[in-house]
Order: C-alpha cells, then sequence, then structure tokens
C-alpha cells in the first residue's frame, strides 16, 4: 500500500512539474545553461517529457520503462541542477539541498516504485 501511495505521488508530482513548465517557463529559461540552444523549446520538450513519463508511470506494461526514463531524465537535468547555482546565487542553500538531497531522492523514488 505504501509502494502504491509512492507511485501515486510520482505521478502526480511529474505530471504538475510537467504542466509547470508551461505554467511558469520564466524559471526554466532562467535555469537552461546558456550553453543550450533556445531556452524556450526546451522548456516546452522538457514539459511535455515529465507529463509523458508519468504517463508511462500509470500503466504496469509501462511503468519499468518510465521510471528508468525518469532516472533518465534527472540524470539529463543535472546541468540545469549545476547551472540554478548561477541563476539564483542568493539561493545556494536550497541549489545544494536541491541537488545533493532531494536530486538522488528522486532517482531512488523512481527506481523503487518501478
Amino acid at each position: 500500500m505504501i509502494k502504491d501511495i509512492a507511485l501515486y505521488a510520482l505521478i502526480g508530482a511529474y505530471f504538475l512539474a510537467g504542466v509547470n513548465h508551461f505554467w511558469h517557463p520564466k524559471f526554466y529559461y532562467k535555469i537552461t545553461p546558456k550553453w543550450l540552444p533556445s531556452p524556450y523549446w526546451i522548456n516546452i520538450i522538457a514539459g511535455v517529457i515529465e507529463i509523458v513519463f508519468a504517463i508511462l508511470m500509470i500503466f504496469p506494461q509501462t511503468r519499468l520503462i518510465g521510471s528508468w526514463l525518469i532516472i533518465a531524465m534527472l540524470i539529463a537535468f543535472i546541468p540545469s541542477h549545476i547551472y540554478f547555482f548561477e541563476a539564483y546565487p542568493e539561493k545556494k542553500l536550497f541549489g545544494w539541498i536541491r541537488l545533493v538531497v532531494i536530486h538522488p531522492l528522486l532517482i531512488g523514488w523512481a527506481y523503487w516504485v518501478g
């Protein structure tokens, strides 16, 4: 039962995170590393990907691939977490907590429910 709750919480979290890319795009533009082209399109693609991965987690037949895709996405997003320090220098503590604590917990969570 706890694992089911964790699964549905993960689905909801990633679905809402994906929607948030469209609701608050300026936040994501600011943390997109400057060496990447077109923060606008990167934000849209990231939002769609998070929504699609959340949907994959709903169905038992696609849950394993969904969880591995979420893990891969979290690893791919590490540069934006590191770039967060430059984009928001006043929030260094939050940046470190996000990178060193939250990010590994999210990877573990996706692995566990997958």
